[in-house]
């Protein structure tokens, strides 16, 4: 259940983090579910999560829905820890959640985070996922908002480090590929050339896997020439593509009344668009 907040105008809502920031910048944001995880009040995501105890609702409850007991998670971009922890409460002790995050900054509150909740299914993997093995630059966030941390060159953004990199299936064991329930993937625009690696790699994961992951306009890859040609390369796989809500607007979390179906994909993709590729048929999915 999400919390309501005090603010409810954006002005409002920079004035009452202001005001909390003067007493203490880091802070513990107590989950929807009950669990608990360090935010920062200046970050853009801590600070939703301090409020509200959710992030992206709409994909947050497509992954409560999704998971059971004993099924694996993959949490591609986990940044500090938000889906993980969700995630791991969800598999149970029979189940296991892989956490990919290569920000140094971002692991060490990931780990903070699995610490504080107690949790000993999760594997965290300090590396970036691409479509081959090798290293890559790490560029900055961008201001307010750590989870903007990319592998991708932007304007304005200076490359911080060099990090590993490794396709997914090779992050992953092969009973983790095996009982694979669902990955998520948020790496601020890399996402194409690793959804081109995953449809080379299709045969090394279970049928039974959905991916999750957040397209742009623009995604693309050396063997994908846009998003269009990368979900009809799915549908040619056998997969249907379906439409997540996610609005950040400050407005749509106050305005939340419950989760939206999800609406079959919508060509060419306009907008930056949470998109499910699943094998099996989906609730909602037009």
């Amino acid at each position: 259940m999400m919390r309501l907040s005090p603010a409810t105008t954006e002005a409002a809502w920079r004035w009452l983090n202001g005001g909390l920031d003067l007493l203490a910048r880091r802070r513990l944001a107590r989950l929807c579910t009950g669990d608990r995880l360090q935010v920062d009040l200046r970050d853009f995501i801590g600070s939703r999560l301090f409020h509200f105890g959710v992030w992206e609702p709409h994909v947050t409850a497509l992954v409560l829905d999704s998971l059971r007991a004993g099924d694996v998670f993959c949490d591609v971009g986990a940044n500090i820890g938000y889906y993980t922890v969700l995630a791991s409460r969800l598999v149970g002790p029979g189940g296991h959640v892989i956490a990919v995050e290569p920000s140094p900054a971002a692991l060490r509150i990931l780990r903070e985070n699995i610490a504080l909740n107690g949790l000993n299914n999760v594997r965290v993997v300090p590396a970036a996922v691409a479509a081959s093995c090798g290293r890559v630059a790490l560029y900055g966030p961008s201001f307010g908002n750590a989870g903007t941390v990319s592998t991708v060159s932007r304007e304005g953004r200076t490359s911080e480090l060099d990090v590993e990199a490794l396709p997914l299936a090779q992050i992953l064991t092969q009973d983790e590929r095996a009982r694979l329930r669902l990955v998520k993937i948020d790496i601020e625009g890399g996402e194409g050339p690793v959804l081109g690696s995953i449809l080379q790699d299709l045969a090394e994961f279970s049928a039974g896997t959905d991916f999750l992951a957040e397209i742009s306009v623009d995604t693309a890859s050396p063997d994908v020439a846009d998003a269009s040609e990368l979900v009809a390369r799915f549908h040619a796989a056998g997969f249907r593509s379906s439409a997540i809500a996610n609005d950040y607007d400050l407005r749509a979390y106050l305005g939340f009344r419950g989760p939206e179906p999800a609406q079959a994909l919508q060509l060419p993709i306009a907008t930056q668009t949470d998109v499910l590729f699943s094998r099996r048929p989906r609730a909602g999915a037009a």
